[in-house]
């Protein structure tokens, strides 16, 4: 289905209203961090990279909204593609996937640093002086279509490792990417073996059902409660 054809499913999620998380503590709009002040990794919760995938952002807000604090290190909870997730339209819903270009196709250097402009490379160089500290990532996305919910762990180990560490959901593809971008799992240590920085893409489920927000909030806990 492409982004502007009707609904095949029915909208079952409500979206949060965001709003009220747009002045952040970080000075990066709809980026909150809160630091331990104990040594500890930089871990991210990032949602809304597609705008009509609601489930992450429903998570976030969950953990916002209950006050969630690391015991140690830093925790980032993060919208991402803010512009598009507040185009949402339940009527159609396909739509606000994005607006002038996959946000989740753009991470390299030399797309961020080179001359292209669209709504969604300004985001993502918004945000980028944040994803540069992110030692451990739980990027949280859903599926146009019902498909069984599945981790994009990357084609190396250590992500196959951390997928089985989380545990949820069972399926785990070791996958290569996509031939027209890099997605921001992918960017810079996330993908080298020779990192300790990891990153695991986590796919809840069809877009709009209620079960993908459920899975988002439990893999959610799941993900900072295993990293202690």
């Amino acid at each position: 289905m492409s982004q502007k054809e009707d609904p095949k499913y029915h909208v079952s999620l409500l979206p949060p209203d965001i709003s009220i998380y747009r002045t952040s503590n970080i000075g990066i709009d709809y980026i909150h961090q809160f630091d331990s002040g104990r040594a500890g990794p930089h871990v991210m919760i990032s949602s809304i990279v597609h705008g009509n995938e609601l489930c992450g952002a429903i998570a976030v807000d969950q953990m916002l909204k209950k006050n969630v604090r690391p015991l140690k290190g830093k925790l980032s909870l993060a919208f991402m593609n803010v512009e598009a997730y507040l185009s949402f339209d339940p009527d159609n819903p396909s739509a606000s996937r994005y607006l002038d270009e996959d946000f989740n196709r753009l991470w390299t250097k030399e797309v961020l640093a080179g001359n292209r402009d669209s709504i969604e490379l300004r985001r993502a160089r918004q945000v980028l002086p944040v994803l540069d500290t992110v030692d451990l990532l739980l990027d949280i996305h859903s599926m146009q279509t019902a498909t069984k919910p599945l981790m994009m762990a990357g084609p190396l180990d250590k992500g196959c490792e951390f997928a089985r560490k989380l545990g949820i959901p069972e399926v785990v593809v070791m996958d290569f990417g996509h031939k027209s971008g890099r997605r921001m799992r992918e960017y810079e240590g996330f993908s080298d073996p020779e990192s300790n920085k990891n990153a695991l893409l986590i796919e809840c489920g069809q877009n709009w059902a209620l079960s993908s927000a459920d899975l988002a909030i439990t893999a959610s806990w799941r993900f900072l409660m295993m990293l202690g």
